[in-house]
């Protein structure tokens, strides 16, 4: 991966296949022991901003193939909690709009925005959860 022309726009050159995960963080203050730490968990500093006031970091790491076990089982678990987290506002928005009837124009859409959004959300992690399933299951022997 290459930076381009100093900004935050990177484009990857080929090289040999290899299986690398790009991590992209924000950091508001960064010491040298988060960069420790991150270097003993094996990540490879790709990349950081020269801004103290906003201070991205890019990191990589190869992976193995019992790695995707890892990632799919974390993807599930977000996908829960936030199904958890965003299902009842969804619930309680529909509610407030079909039984709540005499409510004013532009509350009625601010419910029905939220309900796109939230429901949006509960969509695309489970969309996801199942795109790294449906991978894991072809890869597997």
């Amino acid at each position: 991966m290459a930076r381009k022309n100093g900004g935050t726009a990177f484009y990857f050159i080929q090289y040999s296949p290899r299986k690398v995960k790009y991590c992209a963080d924000f950091q508001s203050l960064s010491n040298e022991s988060y960069f420790d730490f991150h270097r003993e968990a094996g990540w490879n500093h790709i990349y950081s901003s020269y801004s103290s006031f906003q201070k991205w970091t890019i990191w990589s790491r190869e992976f193995a193939d019992g790695e995707k076990s890892y990632q799919l089982k974390h993807a599930r678990r977000v996908a829960i909690i936030y199904t958890m987290m965003f299902l009842p506002l969804v619930a309680l928005y529909i509610f407030m709009g079909v039984f709540l009837n005499n409510l004013p124009k532009m509350n009625i859409a601010i419910y029905l925005l939220c309900i796109f959004v939230f429901g949006s959300y509960i969509v695309r992690l489970w969309l996801y959860y199942i795109r790294l399933r449906k991978q894991n299951d072809f890869r597997s022997p």
